[in-house]
């Protein structure tokens, strides 16, 4: 094989080392390449091509190529992906978006194509993007001017239901471009790569072949920096993964910035990284000298502090939630609802939350002026809204706390406490089947 295809299929290799493979079957439906018709992913189309038909790391490689509909060639360039793509007998899924002209158009593309990209890929799939070191160092570079740190782009991760790989990023566009000559393979040049008024073009064209040439190993060095730092980030991924919300202040570092880095690798692992930093750095100061503090993100979701601890909560917790009717929970069933999960569960009967299974129970939220008599109890009927006060159950999780009702008696606060009458029956049948309603919500995530 040529040198860039073993190059291939080493990346292929170490990533899905761990696949099972049953019976002689790929490990995966298909390696699905992103093809813009440019050389590079037209480079790395046929080296997946000539790859997979020796090591067979797929039942099929498709093709995915995506529509801007930006540049008024764009048509011509599907155009040229469809011919190819039937020479060489590969499928083609062709996808045109609406791209937003307002704002930044390079990340309003991207964005629109990996809508697309997400819209096509399952979870038997791998998608393949073509980016070389020198994308790589453009990306770092510009992260760096813009002041979003120096974060390169990575070279394994997930989208939408798949997993995508960039193979490529240890080489540069030369090697690409030597390998379709050595094939006779032709590309199309985007006249829009010429045009300086987008920030990675002027990078490209005017700064870097000056810096290239004083420093002709520049690729190689931010590729060695960038390795480095994540190296640094998955040591900080594994300290974090020990931590999750609700998460005390206490936890947080004394010094602001690396407060802000951790809460914000903790929110890019829930999926909201979209923080400005001066709202991160005012919802801290807000932490540090108040007893509440809200920032809130996308989707109706929001951080918030209460009694020292912050929690991240959704938009359906922060709400009163309704049933249509009254739906029941049996022994070994789960139900869940704005934000609440509970199991009703088999356990011991010396947990203090354990009665004897009286049968399917009913799920009702709590509505106010809800009251449980207590074993102990000295002054009648306890409150459950005091009761899920005194539990440190926080004020947007108990307006509409689920309860469970047997025979419309109130029998059980999840998690929380058992009304006397059912811990009594529980006395009486010591042979009985114990369970017990325990709860989770998104802000114990």
């Amino acid at each position: 094989m040529h040198d860039l295809e073993n190059h291939l299929a080493e990346k292929l290799r170490g990533l899905l080392r761990e696949a099972r493979v049953d019976d002689g079957e790929p490990p995966l439906a298909r390696l699905v390449v992103g093809l813009s018709g440019g050389a590079d992913s037209v480079a790395l189309l046929r080296a997946t091509l000539a790859v997979n038909q020796t090591l067979r790391f797929a039942k099929t490689v498709v093709a995915l190529h995506v529509d801007h509909q930006i540049h008024e060639q764009s048509g011509s360039w599907a155009e040229f992906c469809v011919s190819m793509c039937a020479r060489l007998s590969v499928e083609l899924i062709t996808r045109s978006v609406n791209v937003a002209r307002q704002g930044n158009l390079e990340a309003a593309a991207r964005d629109a194509r990996y809508a697309a990209f997400t819209e096509v890929l399952t979870d038997q799939d791998l998608l393949l993007l073509a980016q070389h070191a020198q994308d790589q160092t453009e990306t770092v570079l510009l992260r760096l001017l813009q002041g979003r740190g120096v974060l390169p782009m990575r070279d394994f991760g997930r989208i939408g239901a798949s997993k995508f790989l960039r193979p490529l990023l240890a080489l540069g566009p030369l090697a690409l471009r030597d390998y379709l000559e050595f094939l006779g393979q032709t590309w199309i040049e985007d006249p829009s790569n010429a045009e300086t008024r987008f920030d990675r073009n002027y990078l490209r064209r005017e700064v870097l072949p000056k810096v290239v040439e004083r420093w002709p190993k520049t690729d190689q060095a931010v590729a060695r920096v960038t390795a480095y730092q994540a190296g640094e980030r998955a040591l900080l991924d594994i300290w974090l993964s020990q931590l999750q919300f609700p998460l005390s202040v206490a936890a947080l570092p004394e010094a602001d910035l690396p407060a802000q880095i951790l809460l914000r690798r903790l929110l890019q692992a829930e999926g909201f990284g979209a923080i400005s930093d001066p709202a991160l750095a005012e919802f801290l100061r807000q932490v540090r000298q108040a007893s509440l503090a809200e920032l809130r993100m996308i989707d109706g979701v929001s951080l918030r502090l209460w009694r020292r601890h912050l929690y991240l909560v959704g938009a359906d917790e922060a709400k009163v939630w309704h049933l249509a009717g009254m739906p029941t929970l049996q022994l070994h069933e789960t139900f869940v609802a704005a934000g609440f999960e509970i199991r009703l569960e088999q356990t011991e009967a010396a947990n203090p939350t354990a009665f004897v299974y009286p049968g399917p129970l009913h799920i009702r939220p709590r509505r106010g002026g809800e009251v449980i008599e207590l074993n102990g109890a000295t002054k009648g009927p306890t409150s459950v809204k005091d009761l899920l006060v005194r539990s440190a159950v926080p004020p947007w999780q108990r307006s509409s706390y689920p309860l469970l009702y047997h025979d419309r008696a109130l029998c059980c606060v999840p998690g929380i406490a058992v009304a006397k009458a059912y811990q009594e029956a529980a006395s009486e049948d010591p042979a009985g089947l114990w369970c017990q309603a325990a709860i989770l919500t998104k802000g114990a995530r």
